[in-house]
């Protein structure tokens, strides 16, 4: 869990710096709104997989219940986290938008990667004492 933290962190930053620095670069005007979004679907994401993979002691079927309702939730917060912030803007920033789906799908992109070996259980290293 911890070293997903950290992962989480400096990808976190990365997006941060990368987003100021197209900001300044291409005279975007994001809004103070866009990092916020970009440390909110940081935080919700570690918050989603602490849910998710606290407890090493409960059956597989739990842990695919725990892992869908981790999912969803993710999803509804993202939505009303997007929804609340656009109703609050007088004219919808495209850029906002763009980056902080971008954002959301970069994140996605890292959670399943941290997920691999539970979505390919054949990528995992074969037991050497077992007879084929």
């Amino acid at each position: 869990m911890r070293s997903y933290l950290i992962k989480a962190l400096v990808t976190t930053l990365v997006i941060l710096i990368s987003s100021g620095a197209a900001d300044l670069m291409l005279n975007l005007g994001l809004p103070s709104i866009t990092y916020g979004g970009v440390v909110y679907l940081g935080a919700l994401f570690s918050l989603v997989r602490y849910f998710t993979h606290y407890d090493d002691k409960i059956t597989e079927n739990q842990k695919i219940r725990r892992l869908m309702i981790g999912s969803m939730l993710r999803l509804f917060l993202v939505l009303i986290f997007l929804v609340i912030s656009l109703f609050n803007m007088k004219p919808i920033e495209l850029p906002f938008v763009i980056v902080f789906g971008l954002t959301f799908i970069f994140f996605l992109f890292f959670d399943i990667l941290e997920m691999r070996t539970n979505l390919r259980p054949d990528s995992e290293k074969p037991n050497e004492n077992s007879i084929d």
